[in-house]
């Protein structure tokens, strides 16, 4: 879509909405904007009547991706990406339900460290960066257990240092995004089975978008 489609999105949006009984306040609707803007006007505007025909609530943004023809990998990492903006807690363990997004932050220095970064960075380099490694991750070979574990956040983090191993709770957080081809890290009663975290593995490295098939090519030597 393009800047000059914003009067109909709104007009289209906030009729689905009404039609679920649900009100678009002006930062839902400017975050659903960012999120759907890949999206030809046309298309969303059919998303939106195959919703209202076919849903009995409310869609997310990959419903209304879904709808309009299919969720491609770059609209996968965009919806990723406002997921993960908005469950920012360095000191939260986070599982997002797609190894990829967590290798892929894994890529970018960590969870700890991408939850410093200021917002300015966040929306701008940071959806840019996020979106090439998700691409490269996502389009490559399976994603292992080590890279693709959940997210262990500043607490979890501070006991395994001191020790203690019990594993802190891990919010499980739904990006509405349709199955990844990963499969994800098992959880058992909410929490990760601990081979999946071994110790150092929060942060693979300062890693190149070009360099990621030969740092899998790397990892499946060292399994052999």
């Amino acid at each position: 879509m393009k800047e000059e489609d914003k009067f109909k999105f709104a007009e289209l949006i906030t009729a689905m909405a009404g039609n679920f009984n649900k009100a678009m306040d002006k930062p839902t609707m400017r975050l659903w904007w960012e999120v759907l803007k890949p999206l030809p006007i046309d298309a969303f505007e059919s998303a939106c009547r195959r919703a209202i025909i076919e849903l009995e609530w409310m869609p997310k943004p990959a419903h209304i991706f879904k709808l309009a023809g299919g969720v491609t990998t770059s609209q996968r990492a965009t919806l990723a990406w406002s997921k993960i903006l908005s469950n920012m807690n360095a000191y939260q363990s986070v599982d997002f339900g797609d190894p990829v997004i967590h290798a892929a932050i894994r890529m970018m220095g960590g969870w700890e460290e991408l939850c410093r970064k200021d917002k300015d960075w966040l929306n701008n380099w940071g959806l840019k960066e996020f979106e090439k490694i998700y691409i490269a991750l996502y389009d490559g070979p399976q994603i292992g257990e080590r890279e693709g574990a959940y997210l262990a956040g500043q607490a979890d983090r501070q006991n395994s240092a001191m020790g203690f191993f019990e594993q802190c709770r891990v919010k499980h957080i739904d990006t509405g995004l349709p199955p990844s081809r990963h499969p994800p890290v098992k959880l058992i009663d909410g929490k990760p089975e601990r081979k999946a975290l071994p110790p150092g593995c929060e942060k693979i490295g300062e890693l190149k978008v070009e360099n990621v098939g030969k740092y899998w090519e790397e990892n499946d030597n060292e399994k052999k």
